[in-house]
């Protein structure tokens, strides 16, 4: 007590902790906490006589505490209206990011079930290739240019590469084309209507958001309206990676080389890193070499798909067709994948399931193409093809290879590490990136940037001539006036 006023203060708690105190007209008890105790009770009343009555008295008792929470309430209220505050701001946070996940989850539901990849079959038109080369004009002048007086013989052969480079044009069967776009296609005969499962429609929602400059656009699948599953690709039309690397004729060097394989790479590692995973087919005939001499992967992401829809039984290849896949290309594939289909070796191939790891055994076979030029078995295809499967699956037969450098044949030497037996133990594409720079460390980056910087260091030699020449020629000119100068009578 303060001249009869209270103080909430600790020593006041102390001093009044569990005291009883009489005072004249009642007697206070305090409890443990230094506060009054204090007793109720209810009573009722007739409004005519007031006589009270009693219903209910609550009497007060001391309860032992060893703190006074109301005191520590009042220690506690900043902090703890601060965290309050903390956990409001949590709870919202948590609240906004839930509704938009779930928004987002539900526009993807929406776009999913929109299958934006279906091609109607009123806007796909397969259309007979005629072979139009549209290359004439260019290939016409290059001859004039080749028939001109004065050319040099370093001229004339860089005119008749460049002549054999123009001519490179893929031969088409047929293509298609998807709402004025041209596409190249690979057909089945469908036999059954097609239930797409809701992972299926995802997966196949998220292969057609793929965009990536190594990579062919996958313009989507013409299913369950006529006979025919077609599925589409962006038409690419310079040539496969195969054609050149079977054509005598075309000088596969270094900078071809160099640049197509880190092409391959690049595309693979968007397509490992992204939802999809996997190509799948990868094969020297799927790696496509557009008008710029960029590389693109096709047909990537579907081997799966078609592989469950043969062992349905919804598909099967076309009656008097030519083979989707050849035997050349079916036993390039991984064995841990061929078994899964033939584990004896002796049925007639076809497209088979992919993995991220598959993918690295078909890469080396694509390097041994492009170092060789030529095809991984082609002596034991021509003399012994019974045999060579059932050696590939059982007895883990690989590719012969002889290089004609040393750094080519490391590179030979580490591809037989993509061609493990053990998916495991293969490499990863970025050992496989740091294997080709070194095996080829003077070139570096894509074909077009390799030629830019050939013509800035041609540029650079020519002004360097120049200068030379010039400083002779100016030399000569001051021989000449002093020379000159002596002959002429002072």
């Amino acid at each position: 007590m303060n001249d009869g006023v209270e103080a909430p203060t600790d020593n006041y708690q102390r001093a009044m902790s569990g005291k009883v105190v009489a005072t004249k007209y009642t007697t206070l008890t305090f409890d443990d906490g230094g506060s009054v105790l204090t007793d109720y009770g209810v009573y009722s009343a007739n409004p005519y006589d007031m006589p009270f009555e009693t219903i209910m008295t609550l009497k007060s008792s001391v309860k032992p505490c060893d703190t006074y929470n109301c005191f520590k309430l009042k220690r506690m209220t900043t902090w703890m209206f601060v965290a309050q505050i903390v956990v409001a701001v949590v709870v919202v946070i948590v609240v906004v990011a839930a509704l938009a996940l779930f928004i987002k989850q539900r526009r993807h539901r929406m776009n999913v079930f929109k299958l934006t990849w279906k091609v109607p079959k009123d806007s796909l038109k397969i259309i007979t290739n005629r072979n139009r080369n549209t290359d004439v004009k260019m290939r016409k002048e290059l001859e004039n240019l080749d028939t001109a007086e004065g050319r040099t013989k370093e001229e004339r052969d860089a005119i008749q590469e460049a002549m054999k480079l123009i001519s490179k044009r893929r031969v088409f069967n047929a293509y298609a084309l998807v709402a004025m776009q041209r596409a190249e296609f690979i057909a089945f005969k469908q036999l059954k209507k097609i239930a797409f499962t809701e992972i299926t429609l995802d997966y196949l929602y998220k292969l057609k958001q793929l965009q990536n400059d190594n990579l062919a656009k996958f313009f989507g699948i013409q299913v369950n309206d006529l006979d025919n599953l077609t599925i589409l690709h962006a038409l690419v039309e310079r040539g496969t990676l195969e054609e050149f690397c079977l054509d005598e004729e075309f000088n596969m060097n270094e900078t071809f080389k160099s640049a197509f394989m880190r092409d391959i790479v690049k595309g693979l590692q968007y397509l490992h890193k992204s939802p999809i995973g996997y190509h799948g087919y990868l094969q020297a005939a799927t790696c496509l070499i557009d008008i710029n001499w960029v590389l693109k992967i096709t047909l990537y992401g579907v081997s799966n798909f078609i592989a469950e829809n043969y062992e349905l039984g919804n598909i099967k290849n076309p009656d008097h067709s030519h083979p989707i896949i050849t035997y050349e290309q079916y036993v390039c594939f991984p064995p841990e994948h061929i078994k899964e289909y033939d584990p004896s070796g002796t049925l007639p191939p076809r497209m088979v399931r992919g993995s991220e790891k598959g993918d690295i055994y078909n890469l080396g076979m694509i390097f041994f193409m492009m170092v060789e030029n030529t095809e991984p078995y082609h002596k034991q295809v021509a003399t012994d093809r019974q045999n060579l499967l059932k050696d590939i699956l059982n007895n883990n037969k690989m590719p012969d290879s002889n290089p004609g450098n040393r750094e080519e044949y490391n590179l030979m030497e580490f591809c037989k590490k993509c061609w493990n037996r053990d998916p495991a133990a293969r490499p990863g594409l970025r050992e496989i990136l740091k294997n080709v720079n070194e095996t080829y460390p003077g070139s570096t980056g894509n074909l077009v940037d390799q030629m830019i910087r050939m013509n800035e260091k041609n540029a650079e030699n020519l002004e360097k001539a120049v200068a030379e020449k010039t400083a002779e020629l100016a030399a000569a000119q001051q021989v000449s006036i002093t020379l000159l100068n002596e002959m002429l009578p002072a």
